[in-house]
């Protein structure tokens, strides 16, 4: 069950920084977060990058889901 949370969180964060422009304190926010520093973290710990990378890699549908670029991008 844990795993399934984990993984709905990766995708609702992902669906938000390709579908809007929310900064990360909000997007932080919508999950549940209290601190945003701790969201932050959780995105270093569970992406291996920081908020301003994984937005830039994510935005405009520039990757395939897996931080790859696609040939769109």
């Amino acid at each position: 069950m844990k795993q399934f949370v984990q993984d709905r969180r990766k995708a609702f964060v992902l669906d938000l920084i390709k579908d809007s422009a929310l900064p990360g304190y909000r997007v932080g926010f919508e999950l549940g977060f209290r601190e945003e520093q701790s969201f932050y973290r959780w995105v270093k710990e569970t992406f291996g990058m920081g908020w301003t990378e994984l937005c830039r890699l994510h935005r405009d549908g520039a990757t395939d889901g897996g931080g790859k670029r696609n040939s769109r991008g």
